[in-house]
Formats: C-alpha cells, structure tokens, sequence
C-alpha cells in the first residue's frame, strides 16, 4: 500500500511513524513545504492521559519525548496581586521544534520518506500522486487542500473576537501560569508554561477593545514585545520576551462537516481546530493520527473508504467533545472581565471550571486543600451578604439557603417545569399531579416549579394541559400546595403562560407540536405575528390586536389571583419556548410593523404590560420569576443585548429572578447540546444585569449544581429529567456531601439513617476508584515536579 502524507506536523509524522512501524512494506511519505528545521511558535502541551497513550503506541519516541518535556502538576492564577494554586493537573511541555525533530528521527529509522521544501499544490493532489492508495491532508489551519476541496469537507469557518499573539521567554518556570493583568483598556491573561529548559511559552490574550485601547498593530512584533515586556515586567522577573513569527492573530473555529473525500482524509487543524486554552492542537492532531493509523490498518488494503469511515465514527464524538471544551474555555476568555470583581478563590474556581468539563467534585480529587478554600471563601461571603453562618456546617453551595423577597429556600436545587400533559378534559389537575408533586416535594429539592398551567382553554398547549381558570382549578391545586408544604421543606411556584401559535397540539409522547389529529378538536390559535409554527403543517396563527392583549391580560391576572389564594409561594410567566409571549420577543416569529414590534423595546411591550398587571396582583412579599429564551439557536434571533434588555425590563417591573433557557423558537433551530449547555445564558445575565438567576439544561449532577454556583453562573439550579427518575436527587447529593439532614419527613428517618451511611461507603469507593483510575505520572526519572 502507497500513501501519500501532506504536511509534516506532529499529526502527519505520527500516522506516518505508527503505520510505518505495522506495516514495514508499505510505502509511506511524508511532503512539508518548510525545511525540517523550520518551526513556529514555542512549546506544545501534553495530558497525562495523551502521554499514557503514546506509551502504549510507541514506547521509543513515547521516551524521547519524556527525556525533553518539562512536567508539572500545579496550575497557578495569579490574580489581583495573589497567586492561588491548583494541584494534581499533571501536564508536560515541550519544545515544538524538539517535538518534531524526534518524530522526524523515528520516521526515518522506521523508513518513512520524508521530504522537505516540497510545496504540494492542491490542484495537483489526485494527478501528482495518482499511484498512491491513500493521501492524508495535515496541511494546516489554513489547510489550502481543505480549501481547494470545500465542497467536499464543508468546513465551517468561524474567526473569534479576541486577539492573541504566541512569544516565548527565558524566565523558568515549575508550573502552568495565567497571570492575568488588569489595565486601562482592559483584562490582559497570558497563558504561560515551560517547555525545556529556561525556556517558557507566554500567549497574550485581550479583547479587540482593549488591543486598540493600547495601540498593538498586527504585525509589529517589535512593538509589540516592548509594550508587553513593561506590562509583565513584574512576571517576566527581568527575562525577555522571545519572537518567532509572533504576530498579533484571532483564533479561526474549524471545524469538517466530512473528514474524507475518495482516496483523501484530512486530520489536525485543517480538520477541527481547538482553541489553545485547553491543550494543543498538537495533542487533538496526535490523537486523530492514532485512531487513523488504526483504521488504516485494519481496513485499508481491502477498502480505504472503509478505513476512512472507521476513522470518523472512533473519533468524530471524541472530538466535538474536545471542540466543544475548547469553544466554551475561549468563550469565557472573551468575556473574562464580567468575572473580575470576584473574590479571589472564586475566581480561581471559574478558571479551572471553566470549559465544564472540571467540576466540583473533579476538584476534590485533583486537589481536597484548593476547594476547601473555595468553601471556605463561599461560607464568608454568604456570612456577609445574609448574616447566616454555614462555616460549621460546611453544607457546599448548594445546600445553603437562598431567600427572594420573604421566601427562602432550604436549597439551591429546583425541580424544573416539566409539563406532564396528564389533565383531564376541563383542564384539572388529577391523582397523576397530586402524586407526582406530592412524591417530588419529599426528595429535598429547595422549591419545586409547577407544569407550564394555562389561563383558559385556548392557551392550552395540549388537551392534557392543567389550566387555572376556574373554581375547581383552584382548588384541586390548593390541594396539592397544601400537601407540599405540610410533608415537607419545598417551596412551590406556580408558573402560568399561554401556548400562542404552539397550541392545540398533540400530547408530548405523541406528534409532539403538530396539530392535534381529529380536526374538529383542534382550536384556534394566537400569536405576534401570523406565522405557522411549521409551514404548511400547523395552523396560521391570528396576529392579536389590543382588544385581545387586554383580555388575555385580565386572564393572566385572574389566574394570578387564583394562584395566591391556592397558597403557591412564588410566580412565574412563560416567555420562553416560542409560546405567546416569546413569539412577541424573539424577531424570528415577531414581524409587526405596530407599537408591539421592531425594536426590543417594542417587542416587549405586551409581555411587559402582562407581567406588571400579574406583580400587582401578587402579594408583594412574594416572588415572582420570568422564564425566557436567551437564545434561539437560529441566525437573525434574540441576541445577547436583547437578552440583557429583557431581563432589565422585568427587574425594573418587579421581578425577582430571571429562569433562563434556550431555543424551541422556531422548528429549524441548531443547538450546540452539551452538559449544562445552556448555563452560559444565565451566567451573562448574572453578571451583567447582576440579576438572580435560575441556571437550566443538561445539569445531571450534584457536582455540577455546585460547580454552577461556586462560579457564580446562577444562584439556583434547576433539574428536570434527573428528577423524572430520581426524585431524591437532593437528599442523595446532601448524604454524599454530608451537609445537614434536612427535610426528611417523620417517616422516612430510617431511611436517611442508611442514605447516609451508604452515601459515605459509595464516595469513599468512587475516590478510591477515580485514584486508582488516575493515568500514571510521567515526569522523567529524577525530576521533581514541584
């Protein structure tokens, strides 16, 4: 088998060397258009996880590599003039210049041919190497090949805000550094780490602001270094900033849609690109050329096309994963500054935590002594802001109380709305509600959020919907209320809207948003503007006039009304989810030319009149909460500055807490799904507006509720589905944390007896497992990585 690598990076060297090394009678060449001893940039960085590997798979440059990194276990932020620490990271850097220079030498003894200062032309590929079985394109992020071929990859192209540049320094180093700079044009973060000896890698990172504010152009690197050197002076600690090509750049966000084109693949960060906060392209590029090696191996000489495919289904998951890691780690870089009035171990919390993918209880293990001092701080803070002294306790985050307005909550976990469609045919709540809530309530949460409840029978989204229109209504959920805050600690909000364009649909386990199958069955449906949910399918829905704004309002208020005499503890309108009032805020389904559409202003002019109409029919010690959709997933929809508008707009009306979720606007919406996907939603809005808010989506764990809260992303967190199936979700986390028994009725003690102590068993097993499971040290015989 002949195959024809193109590009010689550290992706392209390792497939060529690993498939060499297999299969010895396969021709394998490598073409590099730089000379072998040419190199950009500084140190690349590698996981304990990534070197276990390419021990494994290569056990002579795996020691090669070992002999040449700098290894170290801590990461420090240096922050406001301290420096905090984070053991047990374990990481190694190294000299990307050494790095490919033992790749080079092992693909030569393995006879691989190697041939520098070969520029490969794109249009030449499929003729220059018409004999080859295989070509692999490792041309870089800019990848001309990729480019030639776009019709084939669909690469999607997205250039990031802020501006970075790559230097390297003399000063030595035993840790990975952020040292981050506040200045008058804004937050600086270098990003640095040693990778051989008395040499150090320093990424400066800012936003376009604050680059113009200080006047860098791009391509004085010169320039660049004086300004840098004087602001760093302190870091730098009298050592210079070394160039090398260090131009100022904006991160490009690659990614393939296909990742192979007949007998053509392409791998590194001309495939994928991951930004550099959470690794090295490097290290995802190495990866790729593993599990591409592999599925050549074993498919290639029958089919390649079958090799290729294998290849994408190993690692296409594996590296939206990482992608994904690397996009929210950049996302939180760009919008650093919102973080940098916090205390400083908060601080230091939200960098670790960062891409998500560390949590609390990762903390634990990496290092017990860096989160207790985050509790530490936490239970201080708390003791200020509220007078409550938790120190003794020490519940975690998310088992301190949390109060709005003359409600508090024993907790920070919500059940969240979850429609059950389970009403009967005039809209009452059954014996499904009263168990389903009444069970839910002893499982510890600290407030509990009623199914989206309808104020007649047009707002319904299904005939399964619980409505708050009449008598009866009242009274079956005053039974319900009652019977929550008579068996345990949950507070309960009634949440009310109104389905608008989304009604008269099937029950969710059915069609869900089609319309209802019997035709006479169905009812009219209202919205912003007379756009079908889907074309074609549903119904058009009657654009509201005032005269029906007002009468929907005086329903709100009536069920408003209801909902205070049925004992509920708090309220919330629905403006989310492309529902009534959500099609008047999203542009995508308003397109009125009236006082009610165009500007934000405008467009929040009906769901604004409604929720003050509700406030003042609300008693005003109780609170009330807007839910609402800060994202539409769909190009053209609400923005961030829309969404910081809304929530001003219902902060200045009385509301208390702003639920934020994401999307089901319109029926084409793209998520990008992901644990806690929607979090950074409610995390802007916490610290831009500085309102309360109520965190939502793909939260599963108790680690990630207090990781939520730790970093200041929301001061409740709500749980759906983990609740569908576990409602005990809450007293669970407090017995594996050992916070405070709390809320267990009379009887059910016993069975907190053993929860507790099973509790202690299980996480003393998980550490002792995740230890065990930890990927084995790496630093080379005789170093100390202190």
């Amino acid at each position: 088998m002949k195959i024809t690598v193109v590009g010689g990076g550290p992706g392209g060297l390792y497939f060529a060397l690993l498939t060499r090394k297999a299969r010895p009678d396969w021709q394998v060449d490598v073409y590099e258009q730089n000379r072998a001893d040419d190199t950009f940039g500084f140190g690349v960085v590698f996981s304990d996880d990534t070197l276990e590997e390419f021990l494994s798979r290569d056990p002579a440059s795996y020691e090669r590599i070992r002999d040449e990194f700098a290894y170290w276990d801590d990461v420090a932020i240096h922050y406001k003039g301290q420096e905090i620490r984070c053991a047990g990271n374990g990481f190694c850097g190294t000299s990307r210049f050494t790095l490919l220079r033992i790749l080079q030498q092992r693909c030569s003894e393995l006879g691989v041919g190697l041939h520098f200062e070969t520029r490969v032309a794109p249009e030449e590929l499929e003729t220059r190497f018409a004999d080859s079985d295989m070509i692999l394109a490792v041309d870089g992020i800019n990848s001309p090949i990729r480019e030639h071929y776009r019709d084939a990859f669909k690469p999607s192209r997205a250039l990031k805000s802020n501006r970075f540049c790559w230097m390297g320094s003399t000063r030595p180093m035993g840790e990975f550094n952020y040292f981050f700079r506040e200045t008058e044009h804004g937050v600086i973060c270098a990003h640095t780490y040693q990778y051989e000896a008395d040499a150090s890698t320093w990424i400066f990172e800012m936003s376009d602001a604050c680059w113009q504010g200080h006047g860098f152009t791009e391509f004085d690197e010169q320039g660049s270094r004086e300004k840098l050197e004087r602001i760093y002076a302190a870091e730098l600690q009298g050592h210079r900033l070394l160039l090398n090509r260090s131009n100022w750049r904006q991160f490009p966000r690659i990614f393939c849609e296909n990742w192979h084109h007949g007998k053509i693949a392409i791998l590194g960060d001309a495939k994928a690109s991951a930004h550099y906060s959470i690794g090295s392209g490097s290290k995802l590029a190495m990866e790729c050329a593993i599990a591409l090696s592999d599925a050549v191996l074993a498919h290639g000489e029958r089919e390649i096309g079958e090799a290729f495919r294998a290849y994408d289904e190993s690692r296409r998951t594996a590296c939206q994963v990482i992608q994904h890691n690397a996009d929210v780690s950049l996302a939180w870089f760009e919008r650093m500054d919102r973080s940098f009035d916090m205390d400083p171990m908060q601080f230091a919390m939200v960098v670790m935590c960062r891409a998500k993918s560390v949590t609390y209880d990762n903390l634990i293990l990496r290092d017990p002594r860096f989160v207790r001092a985050a509790d530490d701080e936490w239970y201080a803070r708390y003791l200020r802001e509220t007078g409550v002294d938790v120190r003794a306790t020490r519940p975690t985050p998310m088992f301190t109380p949390f109060t709005l307005r003359s409600m508090t909550v024993s907790n920070r976990v919500v059940m969240s709305p979850m429609a059950q469609y389970s009403a009967d045919a005039e809209g009452n709540t059954t014996d499904w509600h009263f168990v389903h809530y009444g069970s839910h309530a002893m499982g510890g949460m600290g407030l509990i959020f009623t199914e989206m409840t309808c104020t007649s029978p047009q707002a319904r989204i299904t005939r399964g919907c619980a409505g708050m229109w009449t008598d009866e209504h009242e009274r079956r959920w005053a039974r319900i209320v009652d019977f929550v805050h008579a068996n345990s600690h949950a507070r309960i909000c009634l949440q009310l809207g109104h389905s608008g364009r989304k009604g008269s649909t099937q029950l969710g386990w059915e069609q869900a948003d089609h319309p209802i199958a019997r035709a006479e069955q169905n009812w009219p449906v209202v919205s912003a503007s007379p756009i079908p949910y889907f074309e074609g399918i549903s119904p058009v829905p009657g654009e509201l006039d005032e005269a029906q704004m007002a009468a929907i309002e005086a329903e709100f208020v009536a069920a408003t009304e209801r909902g205070a005499r049925a004992g509920f503890d708090m309220l919330e309108l629905h403006c989310a989810h492309g529902y009534l009032f959500a099609s008047f805020l999203s542009p995508l389904t308003n397109r009125r030319s009236d006082a009610y559409g165009g500007s934000i202003a405008n467009r929040l002019r009906f769901p604004l009149a409604v929720f003050r109409a509700m406030r003042a029919a609300w008693p005003q010690e109780r609170p009330m909460s807007v839910r609402i959709s800060a994202c539409d997933w769909v190009e053209g929809g609400i923005t961030e500055d829309d969404t910081f508008a809304i929530a001003e707009a219902f902060r200045d009306a009385g509301c208390d807490l702003v639920d934020v979720s994401a999307g089901q606007t319109v029926p084409d919406q793209k998520p990008v799904y992901g644990r806690m996907f929607q979090v950074e939603f409610a995390e802007a809005i916490r610290n831009v507006p500085r309102m309360a808010t109520m965190a939502v989506g793909a939260i599963t764990e108790a680690a990630q509720v207090n990781t939520i809260l730790h970093t200041r992303r929301a001061d409740l967190v709500a749980l759906g589905r983990t609740h569908l199936w576990n409602p005990y979700f809450a007293h669970q986390a407090a017995a594996w944390y050992g916070a405070p028994r709390a809320g267990w009725p009379n009887q059910y003690l016993s069975g907190a007896d053993q929860a507790y102590r099973e509790q202690e068993k299980s996480r003393e097993k998980t550490l002792e497992l995740q230890i065990k499971a930890r990927p084995a040290r790496h630093e080379r015989p005789g170093q100390d990585p202190s």
